[in-house]
């Protein structure tokens, strides 16, 4: 409960992940569903992650904050913030070696953010989709979810491997949350430094 202050979210009685909490701590079950939800979110895992169906385990912005805490070194907190910054560098990537259109293992997914900021970082032909996208035959929105904290986790594991100047993958969490809070399409994008060595 306190990561839901901390995080300003799940504030209500009746938010589903608050609900979810009290239910699986009532059935004194809450610790080993959060140690399964961060066994299965582990970069680089290749096991099914359809267990965040909404039910057994979730995935939304209040949960990812409880499995980034759990195991800080390896799970970032993936928001609508990060998943906006993430876009965003993708596009400017892509603009930059010109690739028209965003593919789906770089589709990352963003969230509406509060007070009127913009976060969609499509502009130009480069489409990204909303975190609340409604569920899929194929995947419920919490999988969904789910795949895109461990990827980008595993992302951020392998560019902390090739950069010796980061000291964790919550560093550049952070940073990403920072450059995530307000998406201009007309903002031209920042220079990328060329990585040497």
């Amino acid at each position: 409960m306190d990561i839901f202050t901390w995080g300003g979210v799940a504030q209500k009685p009746t938010d589903k992940s608050r609900v979810w909490l009290e239910f699986q701590y009532g059935q004194s079950t809450l610790c080993q569903s959060i140690k399964q939800g961060v066994h299965l979110l582990q970069p680089g895992s290749a096991l099914s992650l359809t267990a965040f169906d909404g039910k057994g385990l979730l995935m939304n912005a209040a949960m990812t904050k409880v499995y980034a805490a759990a195991d800080p070194d390896s799970i970032i907190i993936y928001d609508g913030r990060v998943g906006a910054a993430l876009g965003l560098l993708v596009r400017y990537w892509l603009e930059m070696i010109g690739i028209a259109g965003v593919p789906s293992d770089l589709a990352f997914r963003w969230g509406v953010g509060r007070s009127g900021v913009k976060r969609d970082p499509s502009c130009k032909g480069y489409q990204f989709s909303s975190l609340y996208l409604p569920s899929t035959r194929t995947a419920h929105q919490d999988e969904v979810w789910a795949t895109l904290v461990r990827k980008t986790g595993e992302i951020l594991k392998q560019m902390r491997a090739l950069r010796g100047d980061i000291a964790s993958i919550g560093d550049v969490e952070k940073a990403l949350f920072m450059i995530g809070f307000n998406i201009e399409c007309d903002a031209p994008p920042s220079p990328i430094p060329a990585v040497v060595g």
